[in-house]
């Protein structure tokens, strides 16, 4: 009776390929888990008020209700995004640059957002949230 050839796969080939499966597996659950609006520290919006420039290209997270869009261009938009503080709604305005992705942002939806406080000391969102 003839011997069926048996195809092998080398073992350096086989440890290789499972080498890179377990750094794209990695490298997809470490960019699924970065920062995100929980990992950041709520931005105090009375030191946003009074001391704006003294957080500069820090993050935070923020909340709150999208009361209207200002102002909206090519390079993104800016939004009055009411948060509450100490039981009031202060309107505090935030730069939604045009490479964020989702959805159009309207009147009324609630957001989630991290924000960087650029060099002017205005909010700049770096995700979204809906």
């Amino acid at each position: 009776m003839p011997r069926r050839a048996q195809s092998k796969v080398p073992l350096p080939a086989m440890l290789i390929s499972a080498g890179v499966l377990l750094v794209l597996a990695l490298g997809g659950w470490f960019a699924l888990n970065r920062g995100s609006a929980i990992d950041y520290p709520a931005l105090n919006i009375n030191e946003l008020r009074h001391n704006s420039l003294q957080l500069r290209d820090n993050r935070y997270s923020l909340e709150g209700v999208v009361n209207r869009r200002e102002r909206v261009t090519n390079a993104g938009q800016i939004i009055s995004l009411n948060v509450a503080t100490n039981g009031t709604e202060t309107p505090v305005p935030v730069l939604i640059p045009a490479g964020i992705p989702g959805p159009n942002i309207e009147s009324g939806y609630r957001l989630r957002l991290v924000v960087r406080i650029n060099h002017e000391g205005i909010p700049e969102a770096e995700e979204v949230r809906f």
